[in-house]
């Protein structure tokens, strides 16, 4: 009903009625009555739903190891990707905001005493407000976790506060279209944007070190450009498409190429980074793919992934966006979702997949999946035109993935 509320939508009283406990329950003489009086109380109810409610869930959770350097203990029940279950799931707006249990270091052990022996179990009592229909799963509700209260083995309130949430405004504060994001972006980045035309993104090319690229269904290389020098195999002008790939080594250029072609060498096979290390300590380092159509006689940009990546700056603050125009962010809207990176494969400790923002202007098409993997290509279940992922890259590491494309 609350779902349904929230999407303008009327629900079936009478069916919701006669599925409830008190009218199945009832007898053959009393039903009638029953259904009336249920489909009463569920007018009600909805009549109750307006744009202030709130709703508190209680789960079970478990403290993991204190970190030292966030002030307290992660919960597992606000890991990334985690939500509630259910025939209407629920879903975290602002997860990454609640993780940690601030508890201060002095007083852990006698935290770690008052949950289930040896399991760290604890109940951890949520309150979500401003809720609304999820962007990322179907048939969800996600909201902001307003309030979290952690309570121990035996009942006792071990803590409770009140996340920081780091709200875009409500009209997003900026003016600026999708392609006008997307060429923000790039200006930070210094990364090709969809629309370019070969002779636009030439120069960025011949500024990498290795660039390694095909055209339609060639079966190999067709054309490189190492040290700014462009060598082919046949003249480019006779292929409709061409999709090429960029890094910072040979090893990686040629990878990314490798993973990014190995269908008929179309743009959405997958396309792996590897651990998205392009990795020059402190710099905005570069790599990713490329797809050119020709229009006419003109080679155009219409679809641009890459990665990057910043050192000394974690993920979960303001500081993460701090590169970008602000004007820019503001023109997006922003979700919490996953890319499929395991932990351990940035230098974290777990299997978890990464957490990220995933900023995007432009309307998201089709129904969007909780899951996106860079590494495995993109499709149509999540799209917008111009998108920024904010990556957990561990520790103080920031990778921001882009994707800019033409309709």
């Amino acid at each position: 009903m609350l779902l349904s509320r929230l999407s303008g939508e009327v629900p079936n009283f009478e069916a919701l009625a006669r599925a409830s406990p008190t009218v199945r329950s009832a007898d053959e003489f009393d039903r009638a009555d029953a259904v009336a009086a249920e489909v009463a109380r569920l007018n009600e109810l909805w009549s109750d739903f307006d744009e202030e409610t709130a709703i508190q869930i209680n789960l079970r959770g478990r403290l993991g190891e204190y970190d030292a350097g966030a002030g307290g203990f992660p919960l597992d029940v606000f890991a990334p990707g985690t939500f509630v279950g259910g025939s209407t799931p629920i879903t975290y707006r602002n997860a990454s905001d609640a993780r940690i249990f601030p508890v201060p270091s002095d007083q852990g052990r006698d935290v770690v005493a008052q949950t289930d022996a040896g399991l760290r179990g604890v109940t951890v009592s949520v309150t979500l407000d401003r809720l609304a229909p999820s962007v990322v799963r179907a048939g969800a509700i996600e909201g902001r976790i307003a309030e979290v209260v952690v309570t121990g083995a035996v009942g006792d309130e071990l803590g409770r506060y009140t996340p920081t949430f780091r709200e875009l405004p409500d009209d997003n504060g900026g003016d600026l279209d999708a392609d006008a994001v997307a060429g923000s972006i790039g200006e930070t980045l210094s990364i090709p944007v969809a629309g370019s035309t070969w002779a636009e993104i030439l120069p960025f090319l011949e500024a990498q070190p290795f660039v390694f690229g095909t055209g339609g269904n060639f079966s190999g290389v067709l054309f490189s450009i190492i040290d700014g020098e462009l060598k082919t195999q046949r003249p480019l002008d006779q292929y409709r498409d061409l999709t090429l790939a960029f890094g910072p080594t040979e090893e990686a250029a040629r990878t990314a190429f490798q993973q990014g072609t190995r269908r008929s060498f179309g743009f959405d096979a997958p396309r792996p980074f590897g651990a998205l290390d392009c990795s020059t300590p402190g710099v905005v380092d570069r790599c990713g793919l490329l797809h050119l159509e020709k229009v006419g006689d003109v080679d155009i940009l219409v679809e641009a992934v890459t990665a990057a990546e910043l050192t000394g700056v974690r993920y979960d603050t303001e500081a993460a966006t701090a590169p970008f125009d602000p004007a820019a962010i503001a023109s997006m809207d922003r979700i919490e979702t996953l890319v499929g990176y395991q932990e351990q494969e940035l230098g974290g400790p777990g299997t978890t997949s990464a957490a990220a923002h995933l900023y995007y202007a432009g309307d998201l098409t089709n129904t969007p999946i909780p899951l996106h993997d860079p590494r495995a290509g993109y499709s149509d279940r999540i799209s917008a035109k111009s998108m920024l992922w904010v990556v957990d890259g561990q520790g103080d590491r920031t990778i921001y993935v882009t994707r800019s494309s033409l309709p």
